[in-house]
């Protein structure tokens, strides 16, 4: 009985040593631990045998042995690669002979780079790096742990891929001094169902296959990646761990492949040219999933297109829901951070189409630069939110076109440009600061197609220009500024441009100027003001304290259109200039009809006539006379 409790405590004892040994990472065989270092120039298989082995001073991987003249170092499933501090394993070089990696473990037999420490910390060894001369066809990582590697203070990361393209998958990162993965030169090849935790630093060019990986991340190392890796990348991969600020950081400044960007992350921008070549249409497109957010960095533009050049497209289609955000990167973000979005001459009109966006903190006044600018474009732009403009919303200038329905401004839209834009829908809050300046050939579809709210006494849309050519309604919805006007055309069936004012509305020009109806010779044009006795039209001073003769006056000219010029219920304010010649209300060689109008506070007489003259005034009052310079029955 002696005996047999002896050999059963001695049993105990040697099993628990066994555990312990195993536990402590030295399986059978392992007692046998292999040291290496130096140039492995011939093939060379590490096994469980030999296994662990520790890496006393940093591998290069170079040579060409065997019937492929590429020295390969095997590593098989289950095998502990451990590595002393500051160590390195190259595969291959800058320059010279080849080499390759083959470390296929598997899902129950993992290989695993590690410290060669029983109390590592992240970054005690520099790294595995792959190089230019690596063999691209043959160097595969399959189910690898790389634990502690990566030093940030000298730029080196656990893993480098540097002008490589090889195959990593089913790959675990953990414990990184600094990123997990670091690309460098032209690189290519796959990277698939690896888990990082310390980010992926895309440095390098060309494109890589990533499909199934997970990033748990970590904010002190974003995952960074050139515009043209982005679309590959996201779509390939999970993110889990995310913060409020987390976000990808977006390097570059060219887009040049068509992408598309989903909102499972945030994006970081610098200054983004969107323009190339790629895709069957020959247009590099970028789309934004719903619910995408873009961050702008300080004073950064994004442009589609450009002056000249390739074009690009961008489609941001939001949902109510779900809608695209551009804004600001800072948590305490001020108006005008960043510059803004500018949609140029090369954009591509058939595709750009931005839809239920809300763009936030961008123009700047200083720079004269909005935060959407359509210059010589014509996209489509629909259901959008501008707010903490640091200038205009929406600026057009060239020749524009295209549709701006059911959007929402806060800070004014100003038309520097020519071409018709088809607005429907809009609302305008209004902004003293900003207001609203349009050519007066695009002041009606505006107007028509827009709500204004929040006007004070003093709020008026701006009518920018000298000319309007085009049959046009003025609604009374906001007053009009203008200066002086040639109300002439050929436009419409008849061949007259006409102007029809509203009841109710006002219109207060500038000093000194004009409003020509038709001219002394040239094209028609036609006034049709209509008020009523509860809405008179009110053409009046642009001054808070206006004097008499503040402003010369109307004048219906030679090719005024008799047959339709009519003011009816119509207020003429502050107008005519003694000194100047020039009177409230000028008949040249016309035959208008006035009926029903008031005239105060001119500086010369409230209606003149001169040439040959017609037509009717009718129930109208004069408090500064009349004078009939022309001939003709009136």
């Amino acid at each position: 009985m002696t005996m047999k409790n002896h050999h059963t405590a001695k049993s105990t004892a040697q099993i628990a040593v066994c555990l312990i040994m195993l536990l402590l990472g030295f399986g059978p065989g392992a007692m046998a631990a292999t040291n290496v270092s130096g140039t492995i120039a011939v093939d060379t298989t590490w096994n469980l045998a030999g296994s662990p082995y520790i890496v006393t001073g940093s591998i290069t991987v170079q040579g060409v042995d065997g019937a492929d003249e590429v020295t390969t170092l095997t590593i098989e499933p289950g095998v502990q690669v451990r590595f002393n501090a500051n160590t390195y394993l190259f595969i291959g070089d800058s320059n010279g002979n080849p080499g390759a990696l083959v470390a296929q473990g598997t899902a129950a037999a993992p290989i695993r780079f590690t410290a060669n420490s029983t109390t590592p910390s992240a970054g005690f060894w520099h790294g595995i790096q792959l190089r230019n001369t690596v063999h691209d066809a043959t160097t595969r990582m399959e189910h690898c742990t790389v634990e502690y590697a990566g030093k940030n203070n000298y730029g080196t990361n656990a893993l480098q891929i540097e002008s490589a393209s090889p195959t990593i998958f089913s790959c675990l990162f953990t414990n990184s001094g600094n990123y997990d993965l670091y690309f460098s030169g032209t690189v290519g090849g796959s990277i698939a169902n690896c888990t990082f935790n310390h980010g992926v630093n895309f440095g390098g060019t060309g494109q890589v296959a990533f499909s199934g990986n997970t990033v748990n991340w970590n904010n002190s190392y974003p995952v960074q990646l050139p515009a043209d890796n982005v679309s590959t990348f996201v779509a390939g991969t999970t993110f889990s761990g995310l913060e409020t600020s987390s976000a990808l950081q977006v390097t570059g400044s060219y887009l040049t492949m068509d992408s598309t960007w989903k909102s499972t992350i945030p994006y970081v921008l610098g200054t983004m040219y969107l323009r190339g070549l790629d895709g069957s249409d020959g247009v590099t497109t970028l789309i934004l999933e719903p619910g995408v957010e873009i961050r702008m960095n300080s004073s950064s533009y994004f442009f589609v297109g450009g002056n000249s050049g390739n074009p690009g497209a961008l489609v941001a289609h939001g949902t109510a829901a779900a809608p695209i955000r551009f804004t600001a990167n800072s948590t305490t973000p001020s108006a005008g951070y960043w510059r803004g979005i500018q949609l140029q001459n090369t954009s591509y009109d058939t595709t750009t189409r931005m839809e239920y966006c809300n763009i936030e903190y961008a123009g700047i006044a200083s720079g004269g630069v909005h935060a959407l600018q359509i210059e010589n474009s014509a996209p489509t732009i629909v259901s959008c939110q501008f707010t903490n403009s640091g200038n205009y919303d929406l600026y057009f200038s060239g020749t524009v076109g295209g549709s701006i329905t059911n959007c929402t401004f806060n800070h004014g839209v100003n038309f520097g440009g020519t071409g018709q834009v088809a607005f429907s829908g809009n609302t305008v809050n209004w902004n003293n600061g900003y207001p609203v300046q349009l050519p007066a050939d695009n002041v009606s579809t505006f107007v028509a197609g827009t709500t204004f709210s929040g006007l004070e006494t003093s709020s008026a849309l701006q009518v920018t220009g000298s000319y309007l050519t085009m049959d046009s309604t003025w609604k009374s919805t906001i007053p009009y500024v203008l200066g002086t006007m040639y109300l002439r055309g050929l436009d419409g069936s008849d061949g007259v441009t006409t102007l029809i004012l509203e009841p109710g509305v006002e219109i207060r020009m500038n000093s000194s100027s004009y409003f020509f109806v038709g001219g002394n010779s040239g094209n028609p044009g036609a006034l049709v003001a209509h008020g009523t006795a509860a809405a008179p039209i009110r053409f009046t001073a642009n001054s808070t304290t206006p004097s008499a003769g503040y402003w010369r006056g109307i004048q219906l000219q030679n090719t005024s259109y008799d047959t339709t010029t009519r003011m009816e219920y119509c207020n003429i304010e502050y107008a005519g200039i003694a000194s100047g010649g020039v009177h409230a209300l000028q008949i040249e060689n016309s035959a208008p009809t006035i009926v029903s109008c008031q005239f105060t506070n001119s500086g010369n007489y409230d209606l003149y006539f001169s040439g040959t003259v017609g037509g009717s005034i009718t129930n109208c009052t004069f408090n500064h006379g009349v004078n009939f310079g022309g001939t003709g029955q009136v």
